[in-house]
């Protein structure tokens, strides 16, 4: 390539009988420029189209794709789980075709479209109404006492938040259990469930609200009765619950936080972080929460040793913690 580069240059003449120091002096500062432009030109070619595939400092490129990541779309990954986050970039690489992280992070640039891909990838949003059915006996018990609690107290506000709500199945159980508790009786509580995430189109599914039949295999038949329409293959929950959530995007690593609430659930979402960062998550539910407000992680998520000065346990098995 460098070869065919050089035999492009331009042969530099000098007419015989005018050569002196200072010409010969420029001419080969003039030939030196020249070589150096091909050499760029070559390095440039090579580097566009290499004949092998790139060797790179993996761990190096994976931190500056990271670093990226944050700079471009404001989502810090640095305190996910470093293990967990690498198997969800090797399925955008294997589907991209590409065999390293800085081919990634051109494509990247090339096609802006790849990151709603690679969220998409990383966020499992794969979720159902009542997940875990035995969990949300204990939820409706806790939330149906919160509710009569504050049935007596001069705070009319019940607030909840569902911290990654994915595609609002949760948000809408919470909702639904809230609407059975105060059903019938009279009362002026003022509900509102808080639903965030980082997806942006699972937030636009929220909004839509219209799931798959198979979404609701845990809802009791005469609440699918009451809180669903149904269509052939779908079903759409009832603007009476939609009224009661409230989407929008929130990353959990930043500072944002939904203020003075009663109930936070994040399930299933700290899989994704280390240590450090599940316990400034928590710090922030503590800041979020009211005093013996309630905290509930997903059944495979524990509570850090570090932050148990900040809760009590409650149900160890439904993962239920109490700020202190």
């Amino acid at each position: 390539m460098l070869e065919l580069a050089l035999e492009e240059l331009p042969r530099v003449g000098v007419p015989e009988g005018r050569i002196t120091p200072e010409l010969v002096q420029e001419t080969r500062a003039a030939y030196q420029r020249q070589v150096t432009a091909a050499c760029l030109r070559a390095i440039g070619t090579v580097g566009a189209k290499p004949p092998h595939p790139l060797k790179e400092d993996k761990k190096e490129n994976f931190l500056l794709l990271v670093k990226k990541i944050l700079k471009d779309r404001n989502l810090d990954l640095r305190h996910y789980h470093t293990e967990l986050l690498k198997r969800r970039l090797a399925l955008r690489l294997i589907a991209t075709k590409l065999d390293s992280y800085l081919e990634y992070m051109r494509r990247l640039d090339k096609d802006p479209k790849e990151y709603d891909r690679l969220f998409a990838t990383l966020c499992i949003n794969v979720s159902e109404f009542f997940r875990d059915p035995p969990v949300w006996v204990t939820l409706r018990y806790l939330l149906e006492t919160v509710i009569q609690k504050k049935l007596s107290s001069p705070d009319r506000r019940l607030r909840i938040w569902s911290a990654g709500c994915a595609c609002g199945e949760e948000a809408y159980s919470l909702a639904i259990v809230a609407r059975e508790a105060t059903r019938r009786i009279a009362h002026n509580l003022e509900i509102k469930i808080f639903a965030t995430d980082i997806d942006r189109e699972c937030l636009k599914q929220c909004e839509i609200a219209r799931y798959p039949k198979a979404s609701i295999a845990n809802v009791d038949q005469p609440l699918a009765e009451r809180y669903f329409s149904r269509d052939r293959d779908t079903v759409t929950v009832e603007p009476e619950i939609r009224r009661m959530v409230e989407f929008s995007y929130l990353d959990l690593t930043s500072t944002d936080l939904i203020r003075e609430t009663d109930l936070v659930l994040c399930r299933n979402v700290f899989i994704y972080f280390d240590h450090n960062l599940q316990k400034e998550i928590l710090s922030k539910f503590c800041a979020s929460l009211l005093p013996g407000g309630f905290a509930v992680l997903g059944k495979t998520e524990l509570l850090p040793t570090a932050s148990s000065c900040l809760y009590d346990e409650i149900d160890g098995n439904a993962r239920i913690y109490r700020k202190k």
